[in-house]
């Protein structure tokens, strides 16, 4: 073999990683949000893992350069595989400790702090308002998503972490009602 991984479905093993952070202001009551110069609308902050670097220190760097805010990881509420990308996403609630928010001039071309209760009407696309959504509704344990990116919809939801072992062969994960069941995996 030639030391390639296979995925589920015959496809090379996931080799990208992603993290996006909602990063909660000092009070709890705003959201930071970023406008990219490749893009025209509001999302949440975060971009790709450096090799060999670890998902919550790269989320930390991530967010950092591009907002110029020093915070804390609160908890990693989600992560999404999308269907057409080959890569997972993990998703991050955080509480800003430190700095001004300022865009990097680079890849962000804006920055700004929403009220919470506007934050899902200020994010145009579909993935990144539910990105915002899973972390405003965090349950205490992440869930995982398969997602198509476009047009954006969710194949399926696992939530991690919630258990009731009543077979042999248990995960720790339950099927959220409403996700189609996948029969064979």
């Amino acid at each position: 073999t030639s030391g390639t991984v296979i995925g589920p479905v015959g496809t090379p093993a996931l080799s990208q990683l992603n993290a996006t952070v909602l990063v909660l202001s000092q009070d709890g009551e705003q959201a930071a949000l970023v406008r990219p110069r490749k893009r025209d609308e509001w999302v949440l902050p975060g971009g790709k893992i450096d090799a060999g670097e670890s998902v919550p220190v790269g989320a930390l760097r991530e967010v950092a350069d591009e907002t110029g805010l020093t915070f804390r990881l609160t908890a990693m509420t989600a992560c999404y595989q999308c269907v057409q990308l080959d890569g997972l996403m993990f998703l991050f609630l955080g509480r800003h400790e430190n700095g001004e928010l300022l865009a990097d001039g680079k890849e962000i071309r804006d920055v700004r702090w929403v009220l919470l209760s506007e934050l899902e009407k200020s994010i145009a696309c579909p993935l990144h308002r539910q990105r915002a959504s899973d972390c405003l509704s965090f349950p205490g344990a992440p869930i995982y998503r398969l997602v198509h990116k476009r047009p954006f919809k969710i194949e399926e939801t696992w939530d991690l972490g919630q258990s009731s072992p009543k077979s042999r062969f248990w995960l720790p994960w339950t099927r959220r009602k409403g996700s189609p069941h996948v029969e064979g995996k």
